[in-house]
């Protein structure tokens, strides 16, 4: 899924592959792009509770638990 959203994002903007790859690990929080499988993890962690319905998880390496998103919503 990332990889096709890079390819999208060079066809449209003609930046190298390499250097795409490297601004979106700049701004994780953990320096590196989430894999599929700690993306997976977070599923058994929601699907048995009834009560999420209409839920929102944010399972993003801390992005929006940084800076800025931070100050807007907690401050």
């Amino acid at each position: 899924m990332l990889q096709h959203a890079v390819e999208q994002f060079v066809a449209k903007t003609r930046t190298a592959a390499d250097e795409v790859y490297r601004s979106l690990e700049t701004v994780q929080p953990m320096g590196r792009v989430g894999k599929a499988e700690e993306i997976a993890h977070s599923v058994p962690f929601c699907c048995p509770m009834r009560a999420t319905t209409g839920s929102l998880f944010a399972v993003d390496g801390e992005y929006t638990c940084q800076g800025e998103i931070v100050k807007q919503f907690f401050l």
